[in-house]
């Protein structure tokens, strides 16, 4: 019986762990973005009660411990695309997918033969 509790008491600490690590997602604003390398560099933060009124193109950015994980054109209020980006344990890019306003997604891997 009181493996059991122990047993349960593991589960809900890394239940508990595991929903501390989503709060670390950061979610930015932008204008625009610089560069045509990966991943994306976005420029002119826009504060978010900015974007609620906003009529025409902006992005939107997803960071992980400080790492872009996601990029996302948003035009009319509607999603034209978005970048994923996988990271190894070195914290490199390894894999960018593309995914259009139609939910297709394209992955292109940046490994090294």
């Amino acid at each position: 019986m009181r493996i059991t509790y122990i047993v349960i008491a593991i589960i809900l600490l890394s239940c508990n762990n595991s929903l501390e690590d989503n709060n670390s997602m950061k979610i930015k604003y932008f204008h625009t973005w610089s560069g045509y390398s990966h991943p994306i560099n976005p420029i002119g933060e826009m504060l978010e009660s900015d974007v609620k009124t906003y009529k025409f193109s902006y992005y939107i950015a997803s960071y992980d411990d400080e790492k872009l994980v996601s990029f996302k054109k948003i035009y009319k209020k509607e999603l034209m695309y978005e970048y994923k980006y996988v990271y190894n344990s070195e914290s490199e890019l390894i894999k960018v997918i593309i995914v259009d306003k139609d939910g297709v997604s394209k992955n292109i891997s940046l490994l090294k033969d």
